[in-house]
């Protein structure tokens, strides 16, 4: 397995796929990177401000053979795969009902236009009359609602509005 751990950046790389992992653990060891080619690896390390030269040191990188001190950064990112997959599919899934509606709405304007056009004008004064039907509707249960406020009430939304104005 393929590992790359960024410290600075808390990113996790598994056979080249980046996930965001916390990887602030890291940074007391002063840890830069972590590279892992399946059975051997390195550490590489952060620069460090040496006052007695006033240059920035860097310790060589050490080479490592055993990767079990790492491996809760991978199984972190396994998590955080795992959320990714499945929003990316969630993702893909509403992407794929709404071609298949925007098909099906395509397909219904195609139909449409093949009617007759007084057919066309009637079914869309059918729509039209249950527009203002779900209007009208929406208008009573307005004046419903109004009537049930108490006068102060309906004056604090007055004022309200008029202050939006």
């Amino acid at each position: 397995m393929r590992v790359t751990i960024i410290v600075d950046d808390n990113m996790v790389f598994v056979e080249g796929k980046s996930r965001r992992v916390d990887c602030a653990a890291l940074v007391a060891n002063n840890i830069h990177a972590v590279q892992w080619y399946a059975d051997i690896g390195e550490i590489e390390f952060g620069s460090v401000f040496n006052p007695d030269t006033k240059t920035l040191m860097r310790q060589p990188n050490q080479s490592i053979t055993d990767f079990s001190s790492f491996q809760t950064y991978v199984d972190a990112w396994e998590v955080e795969n795992a959320a990714q997959e499945l929003i990316e599919l969630e993702y893909a899934e509403q992407h794929a009902r709404n071609l298949a509606r925007n098909e099906e709405a395509r397909q219904q304007n195609a139909a449409l236009m093949l009617l007759p056009q007084d057919v066309q004008m009637q079914m869309m004064a059918e729509k039209s009359a249950v527009l203002a039907e779900l209007a009208a509707i929406t208008e009573q249960k307005r004046v419903e609602h109004w009537q049930t406020l108490s006068p102060e009430q309906q004056q604090q939304i007055i004022s309200q509005a008029k202050g939006s104005y």
